[in-house]
C-alpha cells in the first residue's frame, strides 16, 4: 500500500470511529463539536477522514463521547482492520 493512501485510510478510519461512537451515544455532531471546543466543519473534516487531528483534539473528543482513549483505539482498530479487508478484496 503506498504511503498516501494509508495515511488516507488511516485517517479515514479513525473518522469513521468517532462517527460510530458518536452515534451510539445518539449524539449529533453539532452536539460533539460543541462539547469538545471543535468547530463544526472541522468535526465534520475529521469525521470524513479529510483531517487528521492531533493528539490535544482527540484528547478534547474523548470526554465528550464519554470514552477512553483505549475505547476509541479499540474502535479505531476494528474499523481499520475493516477497511484493509474490504481493500484487499478490491485488489
Amino acid at each position: 500500500m503506498r504511503r498516501q493512501s494509508e495515511r488516507g485510510m488511516i485517517c479515514r478510519a479513525l473518522g469513521e470511529a468517532i462517527v460510530n461512537l458518536r452515534r451510539r451515544k445518539g449524539m449529533a455532531q453539532d452536539t460533539l463539536a460543541l462539547e469538545s471546543g471543535i468547530e463544526r466543519a472541522h468535526m465534520s473534516g475529521i469525521e470524513r477522514g479529510k483531517y487528521n487531528p492531533g493528539f490535544a483534539t482527540v484528547y478534547r473528543l474523548l470526554p465528550a463521547l464519554g470514552v477512553s482513549f483505549t475505547e476509541l483505539v479499540e474502535e479505531f482498530e476494528r474499523v481499520l482492520r475493516r477497511q484493509k479487508r474490504k481493500h484487499n478484496k478490491v485488489n
